[in-house]
């Protein structure tokens, strides 16, 4: 027989639970738990425990046009990377477009530039929206492909193969 009653521990979940509600809370304290949920420069002040790995991706940014950051899944890479990395490079000398690959990668990258670049209604051509959106934007060009696993499980070998072949024009 148990010892708790089905009421004693549902009141004890709500009452667990109960400060967790999302949204500003009126000056209330933050949780440091976004469970699912990646970091961003906003949550700055939450996010630590990553300094070693943070500086090294740090340094190696710097030193090279390609930068990969892998683990498992949940490992908290985009966090890494969003809060992380996004919050110790000057707005002034850099700029990140997140680019999801899942549905349609070539759109993605599009529509990302296109909402902080006026770019020409004729431009289609990936490496010319990168040229313009650098000559615009007078700063480094960051391309975050969040999530790239994606692109192997949502997407057609061809369409990967595609995909393949136009990042390394990008580069």
């Amino acid at each position: 027989m148990s010892e708790f009653s089905d009421s004693d521990f549902g009141e004890s979940i709500d009452d667990l639970f109960s400060n967790l509600e999302q949204g500003d809370n009126d000056g209330a304290q933050r949780q440091p738990f976004k469970f699912l949920d990646s970091y961003t420069t906003d949550d700055r002040d939450l996010f630590f425990g990553r300094e070693l790995e943070l500086r090294e991706l740090y340094g190696r940014f710097f030193s090279s046009r390609l930068t990969v950051v892998f683990g498992l899944s949940g490992s908290g890479k985009t966090s890494l990377v969003q809060c992380g990395l996004v919050s110790e490079i000057p707005p002034t000398e850099a700029i990140f477009f997140p680019v999801r690959t899942a549905v349609d990668p070539f759109r993605s990258f599009q529509d990302e530039v296109a909402r902080r670049v006026n770019l020409p209604e004729e431009l289609d051509d990936a490496v010319e929206i990168l040229r313009e959106a650098s000559y615009q934007l007078s700063k480094t060009l960051v391309i975050f492909l969040d999530q790239f696993e994606e692109i192997f499980i949502m997407q057609s070998a061809s369409a990967r193969k595609d995909f393949i072949k136009e990042l390394s024009r990008w580069l």
